[in-house]
């Protein structure tokens, strides 16, 4: 398996010529499809500023020196140079109004419609992909830096184009005059790709390496700074830790850098020396000045355009080179986005997909095993279920015992490994898919509060003045009102002071009541709740639970809980241990049934008795 992973990496940095102009192109597409102009714009500048800059640099000296060294007079020579002003006033123009005003405007536009389109790709994805971590590091990449790369091949591409009217345009000028300067370049060119390839595949593997160490040493950076840390970083000595990670990753950084910088001041030695000392300005430039001070068969301004005009031909024809190698080296990282953006999802609609029944149905679950990707030991074992509709039912276990992960099954996060899930008598993979998840109504343990106002953060969508009620409602029933109470701007009071000052940070058990209130306004059939009271002090949990089962008397609720007080309000308790189903019944029989049900709640049953009284 490694060594496979190994060959498709090698084999993806081998990328043929073919598949380097298609990933640059699959990001000119998206520049194309949401900023035409911005294209457009960009080719024009770069043709325009090629053609000026040769006419400005070789074509205007010679023929100002030509004019002197043949006495043509300043009225003779004024039109063309008045033209050649006017031209540059023109590019003048339309650079300041794309450096300075379009293009930074397109930039973020683009950087907007590709996120939209990226933040769809991601809601499309199933669970199990985070789970992999090459695609999730493809994901995390294809998120951060998918425009950047956009913007990134445009730069390199118009670039490239400048060049190519640069060297077209001084090739023009030379070969007119005397071609010698045409091979001089072809002699450098060979060693210059050379050079170019060896030092990019240089720089690609130093970035490679340096990606793990400068990760680690983020990661303490980040650590130390955030405040989820701050008391566990005072009140312990794991600072040490920390800051010996940090120095030990960025020793192995520099020594990286050192490791590979000898190899490229080798290179860049060899270029500016060998190719720019000694052929350019050493042999050619010496064959020139004989033939115009010796043989006279050039003028001042014929030598003047014939070594610049080279130079410019060299310099330029490098330049594509080196820019050809950075669009190999773009590609590379495009094929990551392209992974990501090209991938689809094994978990979607089928064709003929079926619309979820408007009634509350029983959720039933046939010899259902499941393992995560990559692993041989199933986590659930031929589990087989059947939950009435209306019907409260607690699953309860030890850590690992795999009742969040047959949860996520019944919701279709995962789909089986083997076996049967079944809403009424319909496998859950024959309906559509969103209006399948819309069916539960879901509080996780590890529930995420958004940057966002409170009123947001209940309704997980856009708030109106008429949803005020209803929010308060929720808010109510989930214990939230003492503290609603207190807040000045109600339900619009920002959470987290991440973009607002006057935002609020809650404790855990009152984010966790915020997260509890998404239940309530919810028109969902089924209610799952995954330990969401565990921060809760257990009067508090007890109130909540009750006013969750009272919101959800005619709906099926199915909750864990390792607080096993709540357990006595279910109609059934199922236990589970190493993915299986060991006891089932009510409080009661499982109770006189003395097993490991009875055991854990004995364990806790005091603790119970002296905090609720």
């Amino acid at each position: 398996m490694a060594q496979n992973k190994e060959k498709q990496k090698k084999k993806e940095e081998k990328q043929s010529i073919r598949r380097v102009f298609s990933n640059n192109f699959l990001m000119f597409g998206y520049i194309a499809k949401y900023t035409p102009g911005l294209l457009i714009w960009s080719i024009f500048s770069a043709l325009l500023g090629g053609t000026v800059g040769v006419l400005d640099t070789v074509y205007v000296a010679k023929y100002v020196l030509d004019g002197l060294q043949k006495d043509r007079s300043f009225i003779d020579m004024l039109p063309f140079l008045l033209f050649v002003v006017a031209l540059n006033l023109i590019l003048a123009l339309q650079s300041g109004l794309y450096q300075g005003s379009y293009f930074p405007r397109k930039k973020e536009y683009l950087y907007g419609k590709m996120h939209e389109e990226l933040f769809q790709k991601a809601r499309d994805m199933e669970l199990a992909c985070y789970d992999n971590p090459e695609f999730y590091n493809d994901f995390v990449w294809a998120m951060s830096q998918a425009d950047e790369k956009a913007i990134e091949s445009l730069t390199v591409f118009t670039n490239f184009l400048k060049c190519v009217t640069v060297v077209g345009g001084a090739m023009t000028i030379v070969a007119s005059i005397n071609a010698v300067g045409i091979v001089i370049v072809a002699v450098g060119l060979i060693l210059e790709a050379i050079v170019r390839q060896k030092m990019n595949k240089l720089d690609y593997e130093l970035s490679v390496r340096q990606k793990p160490l400068q990760r680690r040493r983020d990661y303490t950076s980040r650590i130390m700074y955030q405040p989820d840390y701050a008391k566990e970083i005072r009140l312990s000595p794991v600072k040490g830790v920390l800051v010996d990670n940090f120095s030990e990753s960025n020793e192995k950084l520099v020594k990286e850098v050192r490791f590979y910088g000898w190899k490229t001041t080798l290179y860049v030695t060899l270029l500016d020396a060998g190719l720019y000392g000694g052929l350019l300005y050493g042999v050619y430039m010496g064959y020139l000045l004989y033939r115009t001070l010796v043989s006279h068969l050039y003028t001042y301004g014929s030598f003047f355009a014939l070594f610049v005009g080279t130079d410019m031909f060299f310099n330029n024809w490098m330049e594509m080179v080196y820019f050809f190698s950075k669009l190999k080296k773009d590609s590379l990282y495009i094929e990551k986005f392209r992974h990501f953006i090209e991938y689809e999802p094994k978990m979607k609609d089928k064709e003929g997909a079926l619309s979820v029944p408007e009634t509350s149905e029983a959720i039933s679950l046939k010899h259902v095993s499941f393992a995560y990707e990559g692993t041989k030991e199933p986590v659930i074992k031929d589990i087989s279920l059947t939950i009435q509709p209306g019907e409260k039912v607690a699953l309860v276990g030890y850590n690992g015992a795999g009742k969040t992960t047959l949860i996520k099954l019944i919701m279709r996060l995962y789909d089986v490994s083997c076996g049967l899930v079944c809403l009424g008598d319909t496998d859950i993979r024959e309906y559509k898919l969103e209006e399948f998840r819309k069916y539960f109504g879901v509080v996780f343990q590890d529930y995420r509060l958004l940057a966002a106002t409170i009123g947001q953060n209940v309704m997980m969508d856009c708030v109106e003045d008429a949803d005020e009620p209803v929010i308060r409602s929720a808010l109510e029933k989930s214990g939230f009102k003492e503290k609603l109470d207190t807040l000045s701007l109600g339900t619009k009071t920002m959470l987290s002071r991440e973009f607002d000052k006057k935002g609020v940070q809650l404790s855990g058990g009152e984010g966790q009541k915020v997260a509890i209130a998404r239940v309530f306004p919810r028109d969902c059939k089924i209610v799952i709740l995954d330990e969401p009271s565990s921060a809760l002090d257990p009067v508090s949990e007890y109130n909540v639970n009750q006013s969750m089962l009272a919101a959800a008397e005619d709906k099926t609720v199915l909750f864990i809980s390792h607080r096993l007080s709540t357990t006595k309000l279910a109609d059934r308790i199922i236990m589970l241990e190493d993915g299986q189903i060991i006891e089932e019944g009510s409080h009661e029989e499982l109770m006189a049934l003395e097993g490991k049900y009875a055991e854990m709640f004995n364990m806790q049953a005091e603790n119970y008795k002296e905090k609720t009284g």
